[in-house]
């Protein structure tokens, strides 16, 4: 007689970024690209993201609540830029931006602490409230 043994399902760091922003726009460089560079290639290949209405729930969230923290009037002002897959995901560890003005925080969806300089770090655990707080403190 065989035993049935149940298959595990591990949740791992990718599945958690495609789960909150959704599938990734862009493809990993073969070449490290500038930090500059690779902010101008999500911003210009956004496909059917809009940045000032993100399309996942969790994103659009977020969106609106860091608006609210910065008391802004129009929420089209702040922009959020998705980089999944691309050079600035792989090569610098950023999974998207926000930027306000000429503000910009990057941000890391993670299942386990990275310790990355400048970027605030999500976790699945992470109240969406405190977030906010933390990514609109750094825009303010």
């Amino acid at each position: 007689m065989r035993k049935y043994i149940e298959p595990k399902v591990i949740y791992t760091g990718r599945m958690f970024e495609y789960e909150v922003f959704g599938d990734p726009i862009l493809k990993k460089d073969k070449v490290k690209k500038s930090l500059f560079e690779a902010i101008l290639e999500v911003k210009h290949n956004q496909g059917n993201w809009d940045p000032t209405d993100p399309n996942t729930r969790f994103a659009n969230d977020l969106h609106a609540l860091i608006c609210d923290r910065l008391k802004l009037e129009n929420y089209s002002e702040l922009k959020f830029y998705k980089a999944l897959g691309g050079g600035l995901d792989w090569y610098y560890g950023a999974d998207g931006f926000f930027e306000l003005g000429d503000r910009r925080v990057f941000i890391d969806l993670t299942l386990r602490n990275k310790g990355l300089r400048d970027t605030v770090e999500i976790h699945p655990e992470d109240i969406l409230k405190d977030i906010a707080e933390t990514i609109a403190e750094q825009l303010a």
